[in-house]
């Protein structure tokens, strides 16, 4: 008997549900759907309490049900039959279980510091042994718990840097299978146990391991692996990460393959769990909704996908029902409804969605109030908790095509005003981010993946994230004022500006950075770094959106330089465009406008830096080898670097052919003249005359051996920043200030003397 994972349906769980058809809520007779359908059989009551469904730990065989005691820091072991209290076991602070074995075996860890693990019979409650944990991870009790397993011969425990093993019989400590990393204090990623297989996660990828021999299975290769969560052994379904890709998937146990993804992991509110069931040929998975937020009220996803192709078969999602768990006939859903006519008090309706089925059918109610439900084999435990006794309700085999009464909303339902744009249960936003705007901004992986369920795309140092709120109305606003007010706390938060752009919303406003080669110091490379935030609302939909990239400072190798700027703008842009494609909005006629950007400037691209400049370099640094720094594909915005050693002598050259802003309108010249007084040393910096429309120089002469000088260039649309660092002949500081003053006008004299401008092919400067 597989052991389902529950939610309790309190404030902060995690409450998604199928939405409803009409035609299943309520008969048009207007008698009780309770009336026709049947009251779920009580099995047993039980003195058994101290327990709630949202931080209990729990498991279960055909015979007995074994929790936590939050109150007692106790084990307790209930009789399945008739509910009888078979024993109690204090065992202190518990971290997590394992599953019981065939043998009625469950092992334990526990300790202030998750640094005890005992194996319990569970038959008797009795101790068979406790042996210390090597190296523990510390958690707080929760339904994800840690992860450990019981084989045929071992206990395994995931721990700090590797998994270790213990001897079944007697606890006798058999190893570590640690993963290998670089020195003791290198962070460690997670691995995790099923009990007969162990999967270790360290730098070179995923290492299957047989649990009970130690020996290695298989190795699946690849960037920044980790094991984050077990969620089912048959099949084995596993929250894993690999080639900075985090979801959900299949592994095949023997040979480590991967499956596809069948569904992207979310961070949950509070210490609620993300849910992934095998059902049948599916997977079902319960989340957050990205388009609820908390506002007006709580909702959640439910989503099921195809396990072979990992395609999404459907979502839905509602307010304030249950996920009970799953098994091969389909998954549980209960709903807390009104009270009779009559006033005969709260009740409580239990569903089965069943593959194939359009919509759940009816498997029984409860003629009482629910808050606290775990769902053990057919069982459905109720109460326990605040000093509670449980009743355990029986769940039959058949549903039944009953009608289901509309929710009992806990958190109240959504109040629309008229001409409010409401949430569609079908509709993902996350999803409408179509693969066309992902590859504008730069994703070239993530663009062929399924959305993040979370609306967060992260590929390298670039990140787009992507919030929708659909508000309905307050207590005395309507949907579009509550909206409003919304909108005008994020504005004035930060630094945006106001647009009338009609063809995305009735508030428009934006933000843009984009900074060339700024830097502190004139010996330290300068960074370059573009970015954008645009927020929206349309009627009662709020849509902000915003990205972020910049090449940074990090040891070894230099970043390649972010997209362009104008590349930013119009795929934040067309993000935030594509969120509200879910929504018909009313008398849209702007649609298909496009956007009221101002002119581009007569130079839209640039020539490479590391060719235009390579001979005049090589007397400057006759040992350096140029480093290409332009993200592939990229020819507005490019740059080179000469850097033999780390904090040494450099030359480095940042071209950016800026663009017209798609969020404000401003043309390609107006946007590169903020960019250049964007510079925040701009104010400290010289005029430089030439050939150019302006030009600024910040120089300083490093102690009494080095020189550098910072040149930012401006002819008409293109910015050049030219920085260059030399050491003294002699310790004379002076004289390498003067060279790389020199050779930084020089180099911008020479890069701008190849560039062209579009109207009639001629170089820029004379």
């Amino acid at each position: 008997m597989r052991v389902m994972r529950t939610l309790l349906s309190g404030r902060w769980s995690l409450v998604p549900v199928g939405l409803l058809s009409a035609a299943l809520l309520v008969a048009c007779s207007g008698d009780d759907p309770r009336d026709d359908a049947p009251a779920l059989e009580v099995a047993w009551t039980s003195q058994a309490e101290g327990w709630d469904a949202y931080r209990t730990l729990s498991a279960a065989n055909d015979d007995i049900w074994v929790y936590r005691s939050h109150e007692a820091s106790a084990l307790v072991g209930v009789g399945l039959d008739d509910g009888t209290i078979e024993w109690t076991a204090p065992i202190g602070e518990i971290c997590a279980f394992s599953s019981i074995d065939d043998a009625g075996l469950l092992a334990v860890q526990s300790g202030s510091s998750c640094a005890e693990l005992s194996v319990i019979d569970v038959a008797s409650g009795q101790e068979r042994w406790s042996a210390p944990v090597r190296f523990p991870v510390k958690t707080h009790p929760s339904d994800r718990g840690l992860s450990l397993g019981i084989g045929e011969e071992t206990v395994t425990v995931a721990t700090h840097c590797g998994i270790e093993r213990w001897s079944l019989a007697d606890g006798t400590f058999r190893g570590r299978m640690a993963v290998k990393v670089k020195g003791d204090n290198d962070y460690c990623r997670p691995s995790a146990t099923t009990g007969d297989l162990a999967i270790v996660a360290d730098s070179t990828g995923l290492v299957g391991y047989d649990a009970d021999s130690g020996k290695e299975l298989w190795r699946q290769p690849g960037r920044v692996a980790a094991v984050h969560r077990i969620h089912a052994t048959d099949p084995l379904l596993v929250d894993v990460g690999l080639d900075d890709v985090r979801a959900v998937r299949t592994i095949d146990p023997t040979t480590g393959e991967l499956g596809p993804i069948v569904g992207r992991p979310l961070p949950v509110i509070g210490s609620g769990v993300a849910i992934a069931d095998p059902v049948g040929d599916a997977v079902i998975g319960a989340y957050h909704d990205p388009a609820g937020g908390f506002d007006p009220s709580y909702g959640s996803v439910v989503r099921a996908w195809d396990a072979a192709t990992g395609q999404q078969r459907w979502q839905r999602s509602s307010i304030g029902d249950d996920y009970l768990g799953a098994d091969a006939a389909g998954f549980y859903l209960g709903r807390s409804i009104t009270e009779r006519e009559g006033g005969d008090g709260y009740a409580y309706w239990v569903m089965r969605w069943a593959a194939g089925d359009s919509e759940p059918r009816t498997v029984g109610w409860i003629n009482d109030q629910v808050l606290e439900m775990r769902r053990v084999g057919d069982l459905l435990l109720v109460g326990g908790s605040y000093g509670q006794p449980t009743t355990a309700y029986r769940l039959p085999d058949e549903a039944e095509d009953l009608p289901i009464p509309e929710g009992r909303d806990r958190y109240g339902d959504p109040r629309w005003s008229r001409g409010d744009l409401r949430s569609d249960p079908l509709v993902d936003p996350c999803a409408g981010v179509t693969p066309e705007t992902l590859r504008t901004l730069g994703f070239v992986e993530a663009a062929d993946r399924p959305a993040p369920l979370d609306c967060r795309w992260v590929e390298g140092d670039r990140i787009l994230a992507v919030d929708v709120t659909v508000h309905s109305a307050g207590e005395d606003d309507t949907g579009v004022e509550v909206a409003r007010q919304r909108t005008t706390d994020l504005h004035s938060s930060s630094s945006y500006q106001e647009v009338e752009d009609p063809a995305l919303g009735d508030e428009v406003w934006h933000s843009s950075t984009a900074s060339v080669g700024a830097s502190d110091y004139d010996e330290i490379p300068g960074e370059t770094f573009t970015g954008a935030d645009l927020l929206v609302r349309a009627t009662n939909v709020v849509v902000s959106a915003s990205f972020a990239q910049g090449d940074g400072l990090p040891p070894g190798p230099p970043r390649p330089l972010p997209i362009a700027g104008a590349r930013v703008q119009e795929g934040v842009r067309a993000a935030v465009q594509d969120a509200l494609s879910a929504w018909d909005r009313p008398d849209d006629d702007t649609e298909d406008a496009d956007p009221s950007a101002g002119p581009d400037g007569p130079i839209t691209t640039v020539p490479d830096p590391c060719r235009v400049l390579a001979r005049a370099v090589r007397p400057l640094l006759p040992r350096a080898s140029p480093t290409d720094v332009t993200e592939p594909g990229e020819d507005r915005l490019r740059g080179c670097r000469w850097h033999p050693r780390q904090y040494g002598d450099l030359v480095q050259a940042t071209a950016y052919a800026v663009g017209p802003n798609a969020l404000s309108g401003a043309g390609a010249e107006d946007e590169a003249k903020a960019v250049v007084t964007a510079d925040d040393r701009s104010a400290l910096a010289e005029k430089v005359r030439g050939p150019w429309d302006e030009a600024w120089l910040t120089s300083d002469a490093r102690g009494s051996y080095r020189g550098s000088a910072r040149l930012v260039v401006r002819v008409d649309n293109l910015v050049l920043v030219v920085q260059v660092t030399l050491s003294g002949t002699d310790g004379d500081a002076e004289r390498a200030l003067d060279r790389a003053r020199a050779a930084g006008t020089d180099l911008a004299r020479t890069y701008l003397g190849a560039v062209e401008v579009d109207q009639g092919g001629v170089p820029a400067t004379p």
